[in-house]
């Protein structure tokens, strides 16, 4: 038994800390958006309703990872949704900065390869992506976003193996 216990709890309370982390930044998101759309009156484009939307997936996996036997499920999920929200926010990086062209300000039905080629060509519907109608200073959201969620992941990952590598030296003291 020895340092086993020691070493369980230590990840336990590890990875509670950056669910914790995860469920502030997540929370944070969520409460800005709604602001910025309620009380502002700012328009979501699309990408900033899917990175909302990544933000609610990964709340739910923090407050999944707050209770202890489903740590490691919450984790790699957590590491998967972070992936996507750092695409996503990357994506729309390039779409505000002009160097992809905005495809995301259309809306319609899709029954063929045709429908949807329309689709991607047409200009109507929704907010363009290539507007930024929110800045922090003078760096958009989307990007703040993109940074936001590399930290977390880069700090998710980084505690997965410090935890792990220090529970590994404390089993084979036993």
């Amino acid at each position: 038994m020895c340092m086993l216990k020691s070493a369980k709890f230590k990840t336990e309370s590890a990875g509670r800390g950056c669910f914790l982390l995860i469920a502030g930044f997540a929370s944070l998101a969520l409460l800005a958006s709604v602001y910025a759309e309620s009380v502002i009156g700012l328009k979501p484009c699309f990408l900033c309703l899917a990175q909302r939307g990544l933000h609610f997936i990964l709340l739910a996996f923090a407050v999944l990872g707050l209770s202890s036997p489903w740590i490691r499920l919450a984790k790699r999920a957590s590491v998967v949704v972070l992936l996507c929200a750092c695409a996503v926010a990357g994506y729309h990086t390039l779409v505000l900065t002009r160097v992809i062209p905005d495809r995301c300000a259309t809306r319609g039905q899709i029954s063929d390869v045709r429908d949807f080629k329309k689709l991607l060509l047409s200009k109507e519907g929704r907010e363009p992506c290539s507007t930024s109608s929110w800045n922090l200073g003078n760096i958009p959201a989307a990007s703040v976003n993109g940074v936001c969620s590399a930290a977390l992941l880069l700090a998710l990952l980084r505690r997965r193996g410090s935890v792990q590598n220090e529970a590994k030296s404390l089993h084979g003291r036993c």
